[in-house]
């Protein structure tokens, strides 16, 4: 039963396009040329961008008044993006070192993809060690965060059944999964909805709480037709502990499947700008992401702590 319901998922998300004619899309690489004086970031316009590959031009433009120069190109592959200096404004410059980068094809993680070139302070000044200390020691916070407050999951299952689920990655995996679906790929047949487009798609914080609804009724299905009558049937741990990792291989496969192991940007609060706090830059999507996991943390370790559902589990 488990695993026709694997085999159905992979029919919803299976990809309506092969590998190939997704190599060939048109990809958009949005360059940014800005200058940064007294903490200030002001456009550069006029500058001419040009993109390379294989020792080719394949693309050139201008930025326009806000600094930014759009130039589409076909197909993930590996490209040079070069400022052309000779264009620059006489008071601005980039070093020589600093005016070309290379986009590699494996960045190429949607149709649509950023860099920014900085002049002035951020292009002649080298970041203090106390500033990159305390701007990895948020980001590190932050992973960490994260990390966390996926494990809790894992370790409530193994303290109520003391199975360690090899699957439970994945489980975490089926969330994200779930939530892409419903806020970018879409399902039609939901668009006469309320808050819902016509191709099916939903806001992210909607298609959050559903998918929260779908993951549970997910873990008590599995655990309705296959951990929950293994045990009933006098199975081992370990037997159940091995069939967890049949499981985890087997979503892992459903999800390469769709995805093909690149990343997959939500269609909402995927672009921020980010808040400078001090010698810290954080994205607002970043910041309210670890205090709601800071904040679920801590209610989880109270209850488990202090009330009588936490101290039977």
């Amino acid at each position: 039963m488990a695993l026709l319901a694997l085999i159905a998922l992979a029919s919803v998300m299976s990809p309506a396009r092969t590998a190939h004619a997704q190599e060939d899309d048109e990809r958009t690489i949005n360059v940014r040329v800005q200058n940064r004086l007294e903490g200030e970031n002001t456009p550069v316009p006029g500058v001419t961008i040009t993109v390379s590959a294989g020792g080719e031009e394949v693309a050139s433009a201008e930025t326009n008044e806000n600094g930014l120069a759009e130039l589409v190109v076909q197909g993930r592959r590996d490209y040079e993006i070069t400022v052309d200096r000779d264009t620059l404004p006489d008071d601005v410059d980039i070093p020589e070192e600093r005016a070309s980068l290379v986009i590699t094809s494996g960045q190429f993680t949607s149709s649509r993809i950023a860099r920014t070139f900085n002049t002035g302070e951020a292009a002649s000044t080298t970041e203090p060690f106390v500033d990159k200390l305390a701007q990895r020691l948020v980001d590190g916070t932050r992973f960490g965060l994260l990390i966390a407050i996926s494990s809790v999951g894992l370790s409530l299952v193994f303290g109520t059944t003391r199975l360690t689920n090899f699957a439970h990655a994945e489980m975490v995996t089926f969330g994200g999964v779930v939530a892409f679906l419903f806020n970018v790929t879409g399902i039609s047949f939901l668009g006469f909805m309320p808050f819902v487009d016509d191709r099916g798609r939903m806001h992210l914080i909607l298609a959050a709480v559903i998918t929260t609804i779908i993951g549970g009724l997910f873990g008590l299905f599995l655990n309705g037709t296959l951990f929950g009558v293994l045990r009933r049937r006098g199975y081992s741990l370990v037997t159940l502990m091995v069939i967890s990792v049949g499981l985890s291989i087997a979503l892992k496969n459903v999800f390469l499947h769709r995805f093909r192991s690149r990343r997959r940007p939500y269609n909402d609060y995927a672009s921020q700008s980010a808040w400078e706090i001090g010698p810290v830059s954080i994205t607002p999507r970043d910041l309210i992401v670890a205090v709601i996991s800071l904040v679920v943390l801590i209610t989880v370790a109270l209850t488990l702590q202090r009330t009588r559902l936490g101290k039977a589990t």
